[in-house]
């Protein structure tokens, strides 16, 4: 195994979770720049590469078992360098669109990859691990995304996309330490459908990140209606949320093993926590507080669904149970505008406030639902007392 191996399966998930959102503190220039284009379109300038991430997704799962993982990766960095860095030369609102759907065909294949390959190359202890070091490097790559998009955005909108160029570097990386092998198909060991208990966890991958992605779709345009800051301190805020769960990652084994059967709970908690802080903050230093909550809530909850997911997929299907529960996560970012703002209106209340406080009432309910398992399920040491 190349000593570099490691290093380059990680830097594949610098690429992935905050793709559509590095670029986020600069919303607020794009839509000054196109003025005539609703706030809604402009969100989608974040979640419209989901749906290509979705489709893409499954397909991934699927090419993996004919191309070798270094062509498919050759060619998913292709794609997210094309339709990243085109973004910064589109002249029309529709033309910055596509070339975010272009995108999305690069992280769809790349996604299930970058966790598919831990789930199965390492044993179970040292996948626990490099699950949360994977979380940490999505989170690390969101924490140099957002920051320097924030910084580049300030000077002029079209400089954000340049933060995709980091892709350039993971190509480096792939093509140094992933060597050009064909994949067999075991028939015994690799099953060709899901259980039904890897959709469970998908759709709680869904709700999860359809959840998370109200902050960085909504954080830069409350930021700033609410006169707390410009762009840079969008990324700044931003960039602190994924710099929590950077950190989560690097503890998240030593975590799990610590909570235990009460992690569930105490994740739901945090995550209700940092969102009750976001629906009445008033200052800039209680939303920096607030996202470095729902950072560390993400960056343990993250890695748990996934372990989740690769363990009840079985042993050798980890690429293609990761194609299932990636698409899930991607289809959760594109909903979540859809699904909030239709929430808002239904409600006649369409405020951010409003859609922050809705999301930690639901994971209040999910909290006490996690305790009172606790209750009613008793651990296998309690059954045998």
């Amino acid at each position: 195994m190349s000593k570099l191996l490691k290093p380059a399966i990680l830097s594949l998930s610098l690429l992935t979770v905050m793709s559509g959102a590095a670029v986020a503190p600069a919303l607020a220039e794009i839509q000054s720049a196109f003025p005539d284009t609703s706030q809604t379109t402009i969100k989608l300038i974040l979640t419209v590469p989901a749906i290509s991430i979705i489709i893409f997704s499954l397909v991934s799962g699927r090419l993996s078992r004919t191309l070798s993982k270094r062509t498919l990766l050759f060619i998913g960095i292709f794609f997210y360098l094309l339709g990243g860095l085109g973004g910064g030369l589109a002249n029309s609102i529709e033309m910055l669109l596509a070339f975010r759907a272009v995108l999305g065909i690069g992280v769809g294949l790349i996604m299930p990859m970058s966790t598919g390959l831990i789930a199965d190359l390492f044993s179970d202890k040292e996948k626990a691990t490099m699950m949360g070091y994977s979380t940490a490097s999505s989170n690390l790559g969101g924490i140099i995304a957002t920051l320097l998009a924030g910084v580049l955005a300030s000077v002029h909108w079209r400089y954000s996309f340049g933060v995709y160029s980091i892709g350039l570097l993971v190509f480096s990386l792939v093509f140094i330490s992933i060597p050009e092998t064909r994949r067999k198909i075991n028939r015994e060991g690799i099953s060709s459908g899901m259980p039904l208990v890897v959709f469970c966890w998908a759709v709680a991958t869904f709700f999860l990140s359809m959840t998370f992605y109200t902050l960085p779709v909504n954080l830069a345009i409350y930021i700033k209606e609410s006169g707390m800051g410009s762009s840079t301190a969008a990324g700044v805020a931003l960039s602190v949320s994924t710099g929590s769960g950077f950190v989560a990652g690097i503890l998240y084994s030593k975590v799990k093993v610590l909570l235990g059967r009460f992690l569930p709970a105490f994740l739901c908690g945090l995550m209700a926590t940092g969102f009750y802080l976001l629906s009445f903050v008033d200052s800039y230093s209680l939303v920096l507080m607030a996202v470095m909550v729902v950072g560390f809530g993400l960056g343990w909850s993250m890695p748990t669904l996934f372990m989740g997911a690769t363990k009840a997929g079985g042993e050798g299907n980890g690429v293609q149970t990761m194609s299932v529960v990636s698409s899930t996560a991607f289809l959760g970012q594109f909903m979540s505008p859809v699904v909030f703002d239709y929430l808002g209106k239904l409600a006649g209340n369409d405020s951010i406030q409003f859609t922050f406080s809705s999301i930690a009432i639901l994971f209040t309910f999910f909290f006490v639902v996690c305790l009172t398992s606790l209750y009613y399920i008793r651990s296998p040491n309690q059954e045998a007392a």
